[in-house]
């Protein structure tokens, strides 16, 4: 009797079976591991870009601040320039000193909510 170079191998239905639940189990997990993941990816992606746009508002925001306080102390000084008195000039340090601090007041104001604001969207899950 010769004997066959490829012997079958039998494998019990049972076991079969099982190796089959098995590795659709470890496909639907492996499926579910790559579909999480991308959510995440993308999420994280979105708070990137999220953070990226805020911070970009935030900056061109300072830099109206500075743009405007800038702008204020060369007006101050075309002033003083043009002052014949000094009760004229006092009278114009008292104004640009009162007219800067109520403008510091509101841009510390505003650069505070953007800083609430930025905290919030790095804060968010």
């Amino acid at each position: 009797m010769a004997k066959s170079s490829n012997p079958e191998i039998e494998m019990p239905e049972q076991i079969r079976d099982l190796t089959e639940k098995s590795l659709e189990t470890a496909q639907q997990a492996f499926n579910d591991f790559i579909s999480q993941t991308r959510n995440t990816m993308g999420e994280a992606a979105d708070k990137t870009e999220e953070i990226q746009t805020n911070a970009r508002d935030a900056q061109a925001q300072v830099m109206a601040f500075a743009e405007a306080n800038v702008s204020a102390a060369m007006e101050f000084g075309r002033r003083m320039v043009g002052a014949s008195s000094p009760e004229e000039i006092m009278n114009l340090q008292k104004q640009y000193a009162e007219a800067q601090m109520k403008a510091l007041s509101t841009q510390s104001d505003a650069i505070a909510d953007i800083a609430k604001s930025l905290t919030r969207t790095v804060g968010r899950e």
